[in-house]
């Protein structure tokens, strides 16, 4: 069976919110993903459906047991009170 490569236009954000929260309608528009765990709630969804909030632009790294997340140094106090 051969596999299909499809290259999608849109740029796509991973949303995690509280667990508690309900599934917003602007997330579930064009290709999602909704996955909610005992400790949160994760939405991957198209980046231009997202309400506005802090607009701290982030680089993300995963490795096997641990994720990185890099921010500018000039947001990095912003960053860590909106992050936590």
């Amino acid at each position: 069976m051969q596999l299909t490569l499809a290259i999608l236009l849109e740029v796509f954000a991973i949303c995690r919110l509280d667990r508690a929260l309900p599934i917003s309608a602007w997330s579930l528009q064009g290709f999602f993903a909704v996955a909610r765990t005992q400790d949160k709630l994760s939405i991957m969804c198209t980046q231009a459906v997202i309400p506005p909030t802090a607009d701290i632009s982030i680089f993300a790294i995963s490795a096997y047991n641990t994720d990185y997340v890099l921010v500018k140094q000039s947001v990095l106090k912003r960053a860590v009170q909106v992050l936590l």
